[in-house]
């Protein structure tokens, strides 16, 4: 068994945490009084609005979990590259791009049944067919543009794909092959920031240009251009926050990576982070952009900053650990491990959950729910307890039949 990344756990575990609060927070209880937002942050306690603040700025932070995905994928690549004697690069990167295509697959099914409320697009929202009866309390029928919702697990899906493609051109032959990485994922990176920015500056104004597709009825070409950019989980740039993490997942093999290469990753979010903030003195608007449906480039900068410097400071809290098998780690490591380990499922059923929960309590109060700032926050807190306790009880069984605990046996019987 090779060694657990003790820092992906706590991460990835942290981020999903965050989001079950989160998405419990916009979809039910602001969708309920939409101007709950904007009081908070204008009329509420200092302390209150202090508090609030990270549900502005981690908003955005699907993209920290394509960071973790290319971390991983090239870290478990090495390990196997570096320890199996019979690694053939054909069969090997075919099975991990089966992988890659199934998130896609699921993220469909998802999209059509369990989603939330989608509005990154023109026209009215769209609701999926499960959660989006219970969100209306009537039957919600299916429609086209919910599809243009990228979604996080299509944009893992594709960047799975991609490295799996760049893979097989690296270690298809053991000579020269630490060059053949830092060139190929280095093109290949250059590549995606530059058709990132292209896209960027050619949708200068993404409202009016994807309000013409939709009036104009070019809606294939809306949901195809809103899947490669401005959407909140678009392929560009996320594909460079999951080459990012490819080149952090390659060096972790490495003794001493922290000595050396968590200075560049320091110096990397760092610069990402002061080139934002002189965006920002140039002129951009900062709260504008993150209340548009259209996330504009600056802010993934940032993002992708931030994203790097969490990752360094995380691994170095948990680098002691990084050897020791998950009995030995700390009770608050071993609490993030439990979501970590069950992140795509509670990605896929949080939304389903909240709803149901959601409606219960707005039943036995009366009233609506957001108008009582202790009701509303115990609505928030008891449905992440609740997955706490979902989770506390089936680790005892290993997760049995999660979407995760799916996906493995589907792998296991794909033999080349």
């Amino acid at each position: 068994m090779g060694k657990r990344l003790v820092f992906i756990d706590f991460s990835r575990g942290l981020a999903i945490l965050y989001m079950i609060i989160l998405h419990a927070f916009l979809y039910r209880v602001v969708n309920q009084y939409k101007p709950l937002f904007e009081e908070i942050m204008t009329t509420s306690p200092i302390i209150v609005r202090i508090i609030a603040t990270p549900f502005v700025f981690f908003s955005l932070w699907g993209s920290f979990f394509c960071v973790l995905s290319g971390i991983v994928f090239v870290f478990r690549t090495q390990q196997d590259y570096l320890s199996r004697k019979d690694f053939r690069a054909g069969r090997y990167f075919l099975q991990r791009g089966i992988s890659g295509f199934l998130l896609i697959i699921i993220h469909y099914i998802w999209l059509s049944f369990l989603s939330p409320k989608s509005t990154e697009h023109p026209g009215e929202a769209t609701y999926s067919l499960l959660t989006g009866t219970l969100e209306q309390w009537k039957f919600s029928s299916l429609n086209i543009m919910h599809y243009s919702t990228t979604g996080m697990l299509e944009s893992i899906g594709v960047i799975i794909i991609f490295l799996s493609l760049l893979g097989y051109f690296v270690y298809q032959r053991k000579e020269k092959q630490k060059s053949r990485f830092y060139g190929c994922f280095g093109i290949a990176l250059l590549v995606t920031i530059a058709v990132s920015v292209f896209l960027d500056i050619w949708i200068e104004n993404p409202n009016q240009f994807f309000n013409n597709l939709y009036d104009n009825n070019q809606l294939f070409l809306l949901i195809f251009l809103l899947k490669l950019t401005h959407n909140r989980f678009s392929l560009f740039p996320l594909i460079v926050f999951g080459f990012c993490g490819a080149f952090i997942g390659y060096n972790l093999n490495k003794d001493g990576f922290e000595r050396s290469a968590f200075l560049i990753l320091f110096l990397v979010g760092i610069s990402c982070i002061v080139a934002y903030i002189i965006i920002l003195f140039l002129g951009f608007d900062m709260m504008a952009g993150y209340t548009s449906t259209y996330v504009p480039l600056p802010l993934h900068l940032l993002n992708l900053g931030s994203q790097i410097l969490f990752i360094a400071i995380f691994y170095l809290i948990f680098k002691n650990y990084q050897n020791k098998g998950q009995d030995r780690n700390p009770g608050i490591v071993r609490f993030f491990q439990m979501f970590s380990s069950t992140s795509l499922t509670i990605y896929i059923f949080e939304s389903f959950a909240s709803i149901i929960l959601f409606r219960i309590l707005q039943n036995l109060y009366f009233k609506p729910i957001s108008e009582e700032f202790f009701i509303w926050t115990g609505f928030l807190l008891l449905t992440s307890f609740i997955w706490y306790v979902i989770l506390y009880f089936w680790r005892k069984i290993d997760y049995r039949y999660s979407v995760e605990w799916f996906l493995r046996k589907m792998r296991e019987r794909i033999q080349f």
